[in-house]
């Protein structure tokens, strides 16, 4: 069982915030923060209150940490290779070159850019996109 407490406890400490200083926030007593950080249970209008304190969401305080953990590292495994896919795409763009744009090689390539965007309409409308 997922133990509050200890999960409020823990954003106390990360972001090296005092039980005066929480209850301040919380618009309650000091003692009432050290009795909800020994419960198993908070309010909801207080869990709601304190993901707006620790900017967390409403579920971290209801989740076990395992599961956040897994889902955290496989969400970061999904952002890295997106970055990778990213970089590669940004250095292949880097890479190709254009022609300037002065000149027939510039006008052709202009011509061309346009042809595939009228081609790519027509093939839209086609599909009946």
């Amino acid at each position: 069982m997922v133990h509050i407490g200890l999960k409020i406890k823990e954003l106390m400490s990360k972001e090296k915030m005092d039980a005066p200083e929480l209850a301040r926030r919380l618009d309650k007593t000091k003692q009432a923060v050290y009795d909800m950080i020994e419960k198993q249970d908070v309010s909801t209008s207080v869990l709601r209150k304190l993901s707006e304190i620790f900017n967390v969401p409403l579920t971290y305080f209801v989740t076990d940490d395992n599961v956040l953990n897994i889902v955290g590292h496989v969400e970061i495994e999904i952002l890295k290779a997106e970055n990778a896919n990213l970089k590669s795409e940004l250095e292949r763009l880097r890479n190709l070159k254009f022609p300037k744009k002065e000149g027939k090689v510039y006008n052709l390539w202009m011509k061309f850019m346009e042809i595939t965007e009228e081609m790519q309409e027509l093939y839209k409308e086609e599909k009946g996109e």
